[in-house]
């Protein structure tokens, strides 16, 4: 049925359903047609002003698309259609450069416009830039994207001749009579929050991941025993109500809440933990064999309880009774407690694992305030609010949570300036600039915890001599980089740890960008020609790769541009390097199984705890993810530093440990970020946390 069709009572009855609070699918069934978004119907409902920009929208794209085709002396019927023809392609190449990039209209919008696929229109846009788009824009200046263009774009029926602009009269002509039809009345809230995430997950079973991607999702469906306090690392009871240790801080004791239950409806007790955690430690658990047999690690419990097995800290977990567990340690662990309040040891059931096995990851059961619903691939996660939430005081306030894949930084902003998304992070330094300046948006800064680096891997033999390591590291020009990459949130790094955390050497002294010394220690490494290959420890050898990430993270936040400049910084002294990248969860299996040779990564604080920024790097010599850096003294004083409880014995020991570090040029570390958040002007109740990741449940919008 023509939407232009359908009856006012129809559309008052739509109303009526909002204010019953019942769902999306009965007003399909009332309208006959799911081609409405949830936000176009509420948006519409109220503020009959948006209906008026939807319109201006489609005339604006219609303006747009008829200026470049007159330009290009082509038939404006020809850009909207499926013509292969040379001067065809490059017109429509140069529209969705104008469109998206340029004016800011979203990728999904403007492909229902032109009746392509929003891949084709996105792929489009980035492409390099063609020598006329300036010159469009300056004509077009006058164009702005409404804002409920983002309700609207990937709702819009497929384009007929006339059909859009029937809807859009249709609208605004009932939306007044549709009031008076139902009387004042509270306005309809949106109840949905997305969010631009920088890329996909790498899965969402939260004991195997390693990523902050992966991460930001996991953290809403999963808990553990103890969770950090709003935006500190403060740790205070979540699952468990209370805790007691020995006096010889090897024996834990948590009381847990009772009458919590995991999202299939089992319950979790005593016995769920220790369950967890037996398959988190035990490398005999089948599900810990099984996910091993498939390729994947448990690499944070390992690195932060020391091994599996025998070599595990964590020497015995018990059941009390149904609420109460016991932790039995060989030894004391100063950081135990923030540990536990890590995503990576929050709770799964055990019914929906050992259902799932390996893909667990794909289907995640926690006890979180938000449910898992659904994972489509390469576009976005939904989430919906845990209605059965044990902790009424702090359920979800938004129904629904969807986590969205924008992998381009100037895409997710173009998304979040059109209204698609209400929040995102990872921007370009100028769109920090565009954000703050936009008066419906608003940046709010993370505070300083991550650090990124440049790392070798030990198997090369080119990086086994220190004086290329330290050539390299005069090489790089870090407070350029910094200046020019990091939209002013950053500040060059020295050390691993950043100086928020309190295990920072204040006395140490970072390599000094010195082109020329560069020169002179690899002229003594016997490389007075330059070095562009390398040789690995079985005598290949190959073109010398700086490998990058495919994805924006807070401590690189536009990563290849970062790359061009490290590579042209090498390049000065005789270095060269050839960029390289590959799919992130590719990228995380390549670190993990030692195979790049010279990469960036960084790292975000987990838990507030400088054991957590070196320990989990250093502690285990030779390890293929660390590149196989063996450093034993090193080593030693970090173990020294976990079982220690004073903290200033511990924090006097951090500090060796970072000029040791320092001193074998270990590793190059680049900068330390205040990653900005841009968000919609009404999104509200944001609390950021230095760990890189926070729970949405706190949110709600406010005009």
């Amino acid at each position: 049925m023509d939407l232009g069709a359908r009856s006012l009572g129809g559309w008052a009855q739509v109303l009526a359903v909002r204010r019953q609070g019942r769902t999306v699918a009965s007003d399909a069934r009332i309208l006959g047609s799911g081609k409405f978004t949830d936000h176009l119907l509420a948006e519409a409902a109220r503020h009959e002003k948006e209906t008026l920009r939807l319109s201006r929208t489609v005339a604006d794209l219609a303006t747009v698309a008829r200026t470049l085709s007159t330009g290009a002396g082509i038939p404006e019927r020809e850009l909207r259609s499926g013509s292969r023809r040379p001067g065809v392609v490059r017109a429509r190449r140069l529209f969705c450069q104008v469109a998206v990039k340029g004016l800011g209209y979203s990728g999904a919008g403007v492909a229902r416009f032109l009746g392509v696929t929003t891949s084709s229109v996105n792929r489009l846009a980035v492409s390099a830039e063609l020598p006329e788009v300036k010159r469009y824009l300056k004509a077009l200046q006058n164009l702005r994207p409404p804002l409920l263009w983002c309700y609207s774009c990937n709702a819009l029926p497929e384009r007929k001749e006339g059909r859009v602009m029937r809807l859009i009269a249709w609208v605004a002509s009932g939306i007044v009579l549709a009031g008076m039809l139902l009387g004042a009345g509270p306005a309809v809230a949106q109840t949905t929050y997305v969010f631009g995430n920088q890329g996909e997950p790498v899965q969402l079973d939260s004991a195997v991941i390693v990523d902050g991607i992966s991460n930001r999702t996991t953290r809403q469906i999963y808990e553990g025993l103890v969770k950090y306090k709003g935006a500190t690392t403060e740790v205070v009871p979540a699952l468990a109500e209370k805790w007691q240790v020995s006096q010889d801080g090897t024996v834990w004791t948590f009381t847990l809440r009772q009458g919590v239950k995991f999202h299939d409806g089992n319950p979790f007790d005593a016995a769920a933990v220790v369950w967890n955690f037996d398959r988190w430690r035990l490398s005999k658990h089948p599900q810990h064999e099984n996910q091993i047999k498939a390729g994947q690690t448990f690499d944070y419990y390992g690195n932060q309880f020391g091994g599996f097995d025998e070599k595990s800290n964590i020497t015995k977990v018990e059941a009390v009774n149904p609420d109460t567990v016991r932790f039995t340690l060989k030894s004391p662990q100063a950081p135990f407690l923030a540990n536990l309040a890590m995503v990576f040891f929050f709770f799964a059931s055990p019914t929906a694992v050992e259902k799932w096995g390996t893909d667990f990851g794909k289907h995640p059961v926690g006890t979180g305030p938000f449910k898992f619903v659904e994972w489509k691939a390469g576009q976005e996660v939904i989430l919906e609010a845990n209605r059965d939430y044990w902790d009424k005081a702090n359920m979800a306030k938004m129904q629904r949570l969807v986590i969205r894949n924008i992998k381009d930084n100037s895409q997710r902003v173009a998304a979040l300036k059109a209204g698609e998304i209400h929040a995102c992070e990872g921007l370009n330094p100028d769109d920090v600039k565009v954000v703050r300046a936009d008066p419906n948006l608003q940046i709010q800064l993370r505070p300083t915890n991550n650090t990124g680096y440049i790392a070798f891997n030990y198997k090369v033999k080119e990086f086994q001599d220190k004086r290329v390591r330290q050539a390299i590291a005069h090489a790089i020009n870090k407070k350029a980089i910094v200046d020019a990459l990091y939209g002013g949130t950053g500040m060059v790094a020295t050390q691993f740890q950043p100086p928020s955390l309190w295990g920072y050497n204040k006395e140490l002294k970072d390599y000094e960008y010195n082109p020329q010394r560069a020169k002179d220690l690899l002229k003594e490494a016997g490389f007075a020609e330059g070095l562009k290959e390398m040789t690995w420890e079985d005598g290949k050898k190959e073109p010398l790769v700086l490998w990058y990430m495919p994805v924006s993270r807070p401590y690189y936040p536009n990563p290849k541009e970062i790359a061009e400049a490290i590579s042209a910084d090498l390049a000065k002294v005789g270095i060269t390097v050839r960029l390289q990248t590959t799919d992130w969860a590719v990228y995380l299996n390549k670190q993990t199984n030692g195979q790049l040779s010279l990469y960036m990564l960084g790292w975000t604080g987990d838990n507030g705890d400088p054991d957590n920024f070196i320990c989990y790097f250093f502690c285990q010599p030779g390890a293929p993810t660390q590149g196989f850096y063996s450093n034993q003294k090193l080593t030693d004083v970090l173990m020294q530093a976990q079982r220690i409880t004073d903290h200033g014995k511990r924090a006097e020991l951090y500090r060796q440990a970072e000029q040791m570090i320092h001193d074998e040029v270990a590793r190059i570390f680049v900068a330390n970020n205040q990653p900005p958040v841009a968000l919609q002007k009404k999104v509200k109740g944001v609390i950021l946390n230095p760990t890189g990741h926070e729970v949405f449940n706190t949110l709600y919008f406010q005009e």
